[in-house]
């Protein structure tokens, strides 16, 4: 339960483009990407402060790691819809350059949960899009 509560914090904004659109237009539809678990930094500081016994220090470092993370997706999400796939790849990009950055911060004990976790954020974010894996991936 644990595992798939910080999956869904991680990959938020993934979670959101990777369901399907109201139709034709702009916009999203009323309640899309609407699931289980927190959508904002401060949430997912919590979840992970909590899952993985962060220090205060490491707390804020992944803070700041989350929140540039999210204007580069804003960024991203504002650029034409006919360009989904590549969005997507860009998507994954930031996660794992933020995913590297992050491990850069645990011990030991963190890097092997935190391992798991991006693993099987990969997994479920593979299985929803109906297309195999990227490879080994994560990778730091």
């Amino acid at each position: 339960m644990k595992t798939s509560a910080i999956i869904i914090l991680l990959c938020a904004c993934t979670i959101v483009f990777a369901q399907p659109g109201p139709g034709p237009g702009p916009g999203r539809g009323a309640g899309q990407g609407q699931g289980p678990g927190p959508r904002n930094v401060d949430d997912q500081i919590k979840s992970l402060k909590k899952d993985l016994s962060l220090s205060d220090e490491q707390v804020e470092k992944v803070k700041t790691i989350l929140e540039e993370q999210r204007k580069e997706m804003d960024a991203l999400r504002d650029q034409e819809r006919d360009e989904r796939e590549a969005m997507f790849e860009k998507f994954r990009d930031i996660h794992e350059k933020s995913d590297k950055r992050i491990m850069e911060l645990l011990t030991e004990e963190e890097k092997e949960k935190y391992a798991k976790i991006v693993q099987d954020r990969s997994t479920r974010r593979d299985g929803r899009q109906g297309r195999p894996g990227r490879g080994d991936r994560p990778r730091w």
